[in-house]
């Protein structure tokens, strides 16, 4: 498709959208709505894709702190700082790194079609919030914030706080002709990114994205992005990494050597990478220095031989490769079926490479104490300046990284990757238009449904008989949702027996070797090796996180499933008291099973917000007390007053019941513990669903009869002129076939 056909298609679909609003029938605003967003979208990132078609795009994404502007200085820079590192996000926006005549910085704004957008989900935001509060005006702001969420889509809560945060002199900028600000040197460079960009940034929530051009050859027919973090918590930062990846040919993911692969980055690759036509992913656990830094660390601790730095980074990548392989089941067939049929994996360490180009004299405390570090636990690798300048970049990785990806993966391979990108970017997005017109039409067909069938009287008498049926069932439907909740209390307590803890923690043995100064046989005193058996610590917290993993994630499952069963088993139990009075009253016609199913779920829907546990923090928590306590010091014993047999004998006691308090540890710290916290959030959830159910119980049956008066009334409205509302309904049905049809 070219741009003047995607132009084309979009001013005729924009036309048929207006056409449509002309009807001013309100029902179909909302699938207006969501249609129009999409195809904004789709034209946007389409017209970029075909504009910049001799351009390669490669994306720089990870978690917050996962050292991704320290990669790319050192992959792109030769480590100078063109993107500062910083312990909190410094891109608020897309950050462009493009080839350039004269450095200079263009900052983007949104558009006023971008704005009009936001300040419409952002109003529907707050038309929730106001609904929310009135239902549960006692409520916690974590129960108000959860029943929001649970109620708006992540587009409301975006441009809620996009606007909220909004200043007047903000505000001004929206709609305007780019800015653009020449440079002289890096400080000035970073200064404008932190005004337009930064976290707090004057004008970050109107920025759309921010170029940084430099003259720099490497970069000619390239395009780099640092994105903001993968689990940055300002929303509108994060879906503005998810509206870049519909232009992205390639990208390199960084997750942190420390909590490598974790569920974020399993999560970024499922509903980001793999549904976006990404050609191609670089998996590199990044920070590799402070890794080996760990195992070095333990290593003296244990006061072991020492392992070079060549046996240390291979020990930690098998670690990293089977990681990878444990991980690969949690990825959807939607990431498995396109280009991203594997995924390479690498390490790199963006401050080694500053390390290692920069002169002594030039490091910053952080470079200072990484270096004293690595020449402390890897004394031979780091024996002499060159020693250490090669150590370094081998830990760094950057050569191999830009010759085997960069250029290997993805500019040899460019036209292929660009042409598959091309045809998977307007399928995908052609099929999303398709699938909300379908819905729309879907909708609009059931509605004229109830036109054609339902007559006046059948809706008067159908009124009628709820108004009966509601009233007679008032104190049945709190007796139901009684049973609902102490069914939910029930099952909460067989969790706690029926979701195991796999306390499964046999992690294999390592023996150190020591030199021990004891007694001489007959006098004196004698320096001896002895050997004592210890706990491989890497080993043993790969156990631990194993276990907790797989517990949390069955208690995420069972919750989610019995809520969900329970629910439904409730709102049956709801509808056959309904279709059974209706048959009480003679009139079973009245009882139309669709419609009383529809009221009953939204009734239910302010309960959707118990549904889901929060456990990311403790599984975090006990992961990292787990490493705590498997890598506790081993303390010798004093046996310098001891023969030689007694000493091994003192030795391997002392080994032996540090190996034990390390077991009694986890069992007690770590396994009882989760198993305790995990059961006092679920049962601090269920005392939230609990009191949601009680306030639900004395206004049920009101909100079931007023959501069940205003669709027969708006019904009625539309009845009493039939054949006029016939016609409108087959208007409005007309048009957006032929919507449809421009998306064929």
């Amino acid at each position: 498709m070219t741009k003047e056909q995607l132009t084309h298609l979009f001013e005729r679909a924009n036309e048929q959208v207006e056409l449509l609003r002309t009807h001013k029938y309100e029902f179909i605003d909302s699938h207006l709505d969501n249609i129009e967003r999409e195809m904004h979208e789709f034209v946007d990132a389409g017209t970029k894709l075909i504009e910049e078609g001799d351009t390669l795009q490669i994306g720089i994404v990870g978690q917050v702190k996962a050292g991704k502007s320290s990669f790319l200085n050192a992959l792109f820079f030769d480590g100078e700082n063109i993107l500062p590192r910083a312990s909190t996000p410094m891109t608020a926006g897309l950050t462009i790194l493009e080839y350039g005549e004269q450095n200079a910085l263009e900052v983007d704004y949104f558009t006023q079609k971008d704005w009009s957008f936001f300040e419409r989900d952002s109003d529907a935001y707050k038309r929730v919030e106001e609904e929310c509060k009135k239902e549960e005006p006692g409520a916690s702001a974590t129960v108000l914030k959860r029943m929001i969420e649970e109620r708006t889509t992540e587009q409301n809560r975006v441009a809620y706080e996009m606007i909220s945060k909004c200043s007047l002199a903000a505000s001004k900028k929206i709609d305007s002709a780019s800015d653009t600000l020449t440079f002289q040197n890096y400080r000035e460079l970073q200064n404008g990114l932190e005004k337009y960009v930064g976290a707090a940034g004057e004008f970050t929530s109107v920025v759309k994205s921010i170029r940084v051009k430099l003259k720099d050859e490497r970069l000619k027919g390239l395009r780099i992005v640092d994105t903001p973090g993968v689990n940055d918590p300002v929303l509108s930062r994060e879906n503005r990494t998810r509206t870049f990846l519909h232009s992205c040919h390639g990208v390199f993911l960084l997750s942190s050597s420390s909590d490598f692969f974790g569920s974020a980055d399993v999560q970024f690759l499922n509903n980001r990478v793999g549904t976006e036509g990404i050609a191609k992913v670089v998996l590199l656990a990044s920070k590799f220095d402070s890794v080996l830094q760990d195992l070095g660390s333990q290593y003296e601790m244990q006061e072991s031989t020492r392992i070079s730095l060549a046996e240390a980074a291979t020990e930690q990548n098998a670690l990293f490769v089977k990681r990878l392989n444990d991980m690969k089941g949690q990825l959807k067939d939607g990431f498995k079926k396109g280009q991203l049929v594997d995924i390479e994996l690498n390490y790199t360490s963006g401050i080694s490479y500053s390390l290692a180009h920069k002169n002594e004299s030039e490091w910053d405390d952080m470079e200072k104490q990484v270096a004293m570090q690595m020449k402390r636990f890897y004394p031979n690798d780091f024996a002499t300046p060159e020693q250490a300048k090669q150590s370094f970049n081998e830990l760094a990785n950057i050569a191999d990284i830009e010759e085997d990806y960069l250029r290997g993966v993805f500019l040899n391979n460019k036209e292929s990757i660009m042409r598959e990108k091309m045809s998977v970017f307007f399928d995908a997005h052609q099929q999303r238009i398709k699938d909300a017109l379908s819905s729309a039409e879907s909708d609009l067909n059931l509605r004229r449904k109830d036109i054609d069938e339902k007559s006046l009287a059948e809706i008067k008498q159908q009124s009628e008989t709820q108004e009966k049926v509601f009233t007679a069932l008032e104190q049945k439907f709190k007796e139901k949702i009684t049973n609902f909740n102490s069914s939910l209390q029930g099952t909460l307590n067989d969790f706690g027996v029926r979701i195991q803890l796999n306390e499964h923690f046999n992690p294999p043995m390592e023996d150190v070797d020591v030199n021990i100064e004891h007694k001489g046989f007959l006098w004196g005193h004698n320096n001896t090796q002895m050997s004592y058996s210890t706990i491989n610590s890497f080993e043993a917290k790969r156990q631990v996180d194993h276990s907790i993993e797989a517990y949390i994630q069955e208690w995420y499952k069972a919750w989610q499933e019995v809520f969900n069963n329970t629910k439904e088993t409730f709102s049956n139990e709801m509808l056959d008291l309904i279709r059974e009075k209706a048959e009480e009253t003679a009139d079973s016609r009245a009882f139309d099973d669709d419609f009383y199913r529809s009221m009953l779920d939204k009734t239910m829907s302010k309960l959707k917000f118990c549904s889901n546990i929060d456990l990311g923090k403790l599984l975090n928590s006990f992961k990292n007390k787990a490493y705590n306590i498997v890598n506790t010091p081993f303390k010798r014993p004093d046996c310098y007053d001891q023969k030689e047999a007694v000493a091994r004998q003192t030795l391997q006691d002392a080994a032996l019941n540090h190996t034990q308090k390390i077991r009694e540890r986890i069992y007690y710290e770590v396994f009882d513990a989760i198993k305790y916290e995990v059961e006092k959030e679920a049962k601090r959830n269920l005392v939230e669903i609990n009191q949601s159910l009680e306030s639900l119980k004395g206004e049920f049956g009101e909100t079931l009869k007023q959501n069940a008066e205003y669709y027969l009334n708006e019904l009625k409205k539309q009845l009493q002129n039939k054949q006029a509302s016939l016609e409108k309904i087959d208007a409005v049905i007309a048009d957006f076939q032929k919507l449809n049809v421009l998306f064929k």
